[in-house]
C-alpha cells in the first residue's frame, strides 16, 4: 500500500523478479519483523513474570513450555503476516490498509478470549480453529512441568493446521499480487444494492472461486450454529442436512450462475464410472477404517471423546433390538445419517465448490483445496486425515468422470459400509469378523486393498474427462488459457 502511494509499485513490477518472488520477499520481511517483535514481547513478559514470581502464588511458568511457545509462534506469525500482506496488496493506501486491518483485529480477539471461558478445553475441534488451538495448547504447556502423552498428541494437530492456514493465506496474497485489477484499482464507492443487482444480473456460466469459498463459509457457519438443534436426533439431523447442507449450494447455483445444473456437475457420466465408483468404495473402506481406528487408539482420552457422541451411540444401540418394528427405523437412520449426507456433501463440495475453485486455480490445486475444506468441515482433527484422503479420491473421480454422480454413488456406498454395522446385526457380525483378524492379517488386507485402489486410480489417469465437462470449463472467458486442456489432473 505504501508503494502505491509513493508510485514505486510500477518500478517493482517491471523488474526481472517474478511477482511470486516479490511476494515471498515481502512476506519474509514481514515474518521476520513480526517474529522478532513477538519474541521480544515474550522475553519481556518472561522477565516480568520472573521478577514478580513471588506474587503469583502457586502458579509457575516452566522453561520447557516457553521454548515450545517459540516453536508455535513462528507459524502463527507467518499466518498473520500473509493475511496482512494480502490486505495490503488490496488497499490503495496505508490509511485504507489500516481500515481493512481493523476487522481482522476484531475477528482475532474472540478467538483469543474464548480460551478464558470456563469449560473451553483443548479438544479435536478447537485444535483446528486458528489462534484458539494455539492459545489453548500454550496454556497447557506453560502450566505443566512435564507434558503428558495426551498433550503431545495435540501438538501436531495444532501445528499442522496452523501451517496449512499460513500457506493458504500466502497463496491468497500471491494471487492478489498477480491481479492487475487489485493492484491498480481506482477509487470506488461500494453500494450494496447496486452490487447485489449487478451480481444477480450479470451472471456467469459457473461460479467464481470467491463464490465457492463464500459457500463453504456459509455451510461451515450454519452447521456450527445448528449443532444443538432439537433433541430428536433423527429429525434434527434431517433438518440440519436438508436446510443447511443442501440448500446453500442449490440457491447459489440458481441465483449466481446461468447454468446451475452444469455448475453442480450434474451431467451424465460414462458407463464405466459406476462400477469403478463401487469397487473403489469397497476397496478403500478397510484401509481408511484401519487408519481412523489407529488414530483414535493413539488418544488416551478416547473414552471421553466417545462420550461426546453418546446420543448417537444410545440411538444406534436402541436400533439393535430384535424387534420387527425397528426395521423401518433402521432404514430411516441409514437414510438420514448415511445417504442424505453423502448427497449433500457431493452437491456442495464436489459440485459447487470444486467447479468454482477450478475457475481460478489449477485442477490439482482445486482438488487439494476442496479436499482440505471437506476434511475441515467435519470439525474433528482425528478424522481429518481419513476425510482428506477420501475427499481427494472423490474430487479426482469427479474431474475424471466429469460428473458428481459417480462420486455420489461412491459416497453412498462408503457411508453404507460405515454405518450398516451399527444398524443391522448381520453387518455387525461381518465387521467383527473383519476386525477380529490378527494384526498381520489386517495389515495385509489393508495393503492389498490400498494397492488395488492405487491401481484403479492410476488407470483413471488414462481416461479423459467427459467432453461436455471440458467444453463447459473451456467456454468460461475467465479461464486461464493454460488450463484449457483435456487432461484436468495429471
Amino acid at each position: 500500500a505504501g508503494e502505491k502511494e509513493r508510485g514505486t509499485m510500477e518500478t517493482l513490477l517491471i523488474s526481472p523478479a517474478q511477482r511470486e518472488e516479490i511476494v515471498l520477499g515481502k512476506f519474509l520481511a514481514i515474518w521476520v519483523f513480526s517474529s522478532v517483535t513477538a519474541l521480544l514481547n515474550m522475553a519481556s513478559m518472561a522477565v516480568t513474570a520472573w521478577q514478580f514470581s513471588g506474587y503469583l502464588g502457586g502458579l509457575r511458568l516452566h522453561l520447557l513450555g516457553l521454548l515450545w511457545c517459540v516453536v508455535l509462534l513462528l507459524p502463527l506469525s507467518a499466518f498473520f503476516s500473509a493475511l496482512c500482506l494480502a490486505i495490503g496488496a488490496y488497499a490503495r493506501s496505508s490509511k485504507e490498509g489500516q481500515y481493512y486491518l481493523m476487522p481482522l483485529f476484531l475477528a482475532t480477539m474472540p478467538l483469543v478470549f474464548i480460551t478464558l471461558v470456563p469449560g473451553v478445553e483443548l479438544n479435536p475441534f478447537y485444535s483446528m480453529v486458528p489462534v484458539t488451538g494455539v492459545a489453548l495448547l500454550l496454556q497447557k504447556l506453560l502450566l505443566v512441568a512435564q507434558p503428558d502423552r495426551q498433550l503431545w498428541l495435540y501438538f501436531i494437530p495444532v501445528l499442522i493446521p496452523t501451517v496449512v492456514y499460513s500457506w493458504l493465506a500466502l497463496r491468497w496474497a500471491i494471487d492478489q499480487f498477480k491481479r492487475e485489477e487489485v493492484l491498480f484499482r481506482e477509487a470506488e464507492r461500494l453500494e450494496i444494492r447496486l452490487w447485489l443487482r449487478r451480481l444477480l444480473r450479470d451472471k456467469e456460466p459457473r461460479p467464481s472461486a470467491g463464490q465457492a469459498l463464500f459457500c463453504f463459509a456459509v455451510l461451515f457457519g450454519l452447521m456450527w450454529f445448528s449443532l444443538g438443534l432439537g433433541r430428536q436426533l433423527l429429525v434434527a439431523n434431517a433438518i440440519r442436512i436438508l436446510a443447511f447442507l443442501f440448500t446453500p449450494p442449490l440457491i447459489m447455483a440458481l441465483m449466481l450462475t446461468t447454468q446451475p445444473v452444469q455448475s453442480l456437475a450434474l451431467r451424465r457420466p460414462p458407463v464405466w464410472s459406476w462400477p469403478m465408483a463401487f469397487v473403489l468404495a469397497v476397496v478403500l473402506f478397510p484401509p481408511l477404517a484401519e487408519l481412523t481406528l489407529f488414530i483414535l487408539q493413539q488418544n488416551r482420552d478416547l473414552e471421553r471423546l466417545v462420550q461426546q457422541y453418546r446420543p448417537f451411540t444410545d440411538y444406534f444401540a436402541n436400533l439393535k433390538q430384535d424387534n420387527p418394528e425397528v426395521n423401518w427405523h433402521r432404514w430411516q437412520a441409514l437414510l438420514v445419517f448415511a445417504w442424505l449426507p453423502a448427497i449433500g456433501h457431493e452437491l456442495a463440495f464436489r459440485g459447487f465448490i470444486l467447479t468454482g475453485l477450478q475457475r481460478r486455480y489449477r485442477p490439482r490445486t482445486a482438488v487439494l483445496l476442496t479436499s482440505f475444506l471437506f476434511a475441515l468441515f467435519h470439525m474433528n482433527v482425528f478424522q481429518f486425515i481419513p476425510m482428506f484422503l477420501l475427499g481427494m479420491v472423490l474430487a479426482y473421480l469427479t474431474t475424471r468422470c466429469g460428473s458428481i454422480l459417480p462420486s455420489m454413488f461412491f459416497h453412498l456406498t462408503f457411508n453404507t459400509l460405515l454405518l450398516a454395522p451399527s444398524l443391522f446385526p448381520w453387518a455387525q457380525e461381518s465387521l467383527v469378523d473383519l476386525f477380529g483378524l490378527s494384526a498381520w492379517a489386517r495389515i495385509v488386507l489393508g495393503g492389498s486393498c490400498g494397492a488395488v485402489a492405487a491401481a484403479l486410480l492410476a488407470w483413471l489417469t488414462t481416461k479423459y474427462p467427459h467432453p461436455a465437462y471440458v467444453a463447459f470449463l473451456s467456454s468460461d472467458p475467465g479461464l486461464d488459457p493454460s488450463e484449457r486442456r483435456p487432461v484436468l489432473v495429471s
